[in-house]
């Protein structure tokens, strides 16, 4: 599968760039679900049983409420409030995390996802091939267990790539530099600005032009506590598979991951790709 924007002809097929040393600190991909009716919270003790020996520690989170990329004319005008009834109780979100905090599975009634985190000791990322290999296995153990438990059947209704690149503000010779040096287009801004936030989406498309998912870019700046200057760069990707499988997730997956390396690629600079010694 492959997705594009709607000012393209056709999704790329020159290979993929690659990156030795990339600024990426943080990966999630993952799915939202629907089927499993008869969840309850205590049914999460069960699921972790099944990955305890990898994922020693539990936290529990506010839940995400869902999302859905949806196309087309609004059904209702923008900030107009609306009163929730809520009629059972809140379900909370599981955090299973690996013993070096590198890794974390996340499950909900509606969720499954799998997050790489840089940390001390574990700071390479350990590469798309690893991260896709988690969350294959993660949604097989989905499917054994929730038929095992008697839940129903877990359904994809979005598929969900994210990644959150930390990018200091220095160049090659390791001095300061403004935002341009690393994202060429904000070259006409002149001086330099305490902090801002640029933000953006694009629509995607499959293959027959039909809109199925959307870019989100989020760019952050500012200054950290050691005085430097950094950039927070978010590229998420969130769409409907073709069909609500598990296989054809992992394919929508796949293609999210690679429009998010492309426009990595695309907004950042050659000298940028330099430091990060690209391959391809």
């Amino acid at each position: 599968m492959k997705l594009k924007f709607p000012d393209e002809a056709s999704a790329p097929t020159d290979a993929l760039p690659e990156y030795e040393s990339p600024p990426v600190v943080e990966t999630s991909i993952g799915v939202q679900f629907e089927g499993l009716e008869g969840f309850q919270s205590l049914h999460a003790a069960s699921f972790w049983e099944r990955i305890r020996d990898k994922y020693v520690r539990l936290e529990e989170r506010p839940p995400l409420d869902p999302a859905f990329e949806t196309f087309g004319p609004r059904s209702a005008p923008l900030g107009v409030p609306e009163l929730q009834m809520i009629q059972a109780p809140i379900q909370p979100r599981f955090f299973f995390i690996s013993e070096d905090d590198s890794e974390l599975v996340q499950l909900q009634k509606d969720r499954l996802f799998f997050n790489w985190r840089k940390r001390p000791g574990a700071e390479e990322y350990p590469r798309y091939v690893h991260v896709r290999e988690k969350i294959e296995s993660l949604f097989q153990m989905l499917r054994d267990w929730s038929r095992d438990e008697g839940l129903g059947k877990p359904r994809p209704t979005q598929c969900e790539a994210i990644y959150v690149n930390i990018i200091p503000l220095v160049d090659s010779a390791g001095e300061a530099c403004g935002l341009s040096y690393v994202f060429p287009w904000l070259v006409g801004m002149m001086g330099t600005t305490e902090d801002g936030v640029f933000k953006f989406r694009r629509v995607l498309q499959n293959q027959s032009g039909i809109p199925v998912a959307r870019l989100h870019v989020s760019l952050e700046y500012g200054t950290e506590e050691e005085s430097r200057r950094s950039a927070r760069l978010n590229l998420h990707v969130r769409g409907h598979p073709a069909e609500q499988t598990f296989n054809k997730s992992l394919e929508m997956i796949d293609a999210e991951r690679e429009i998010i390396v492309r426009t990595f690629t695309e907004i950042t600079s050659k000298e940028a790709h330099m430091m990060w010694e690209r391959q391809k």
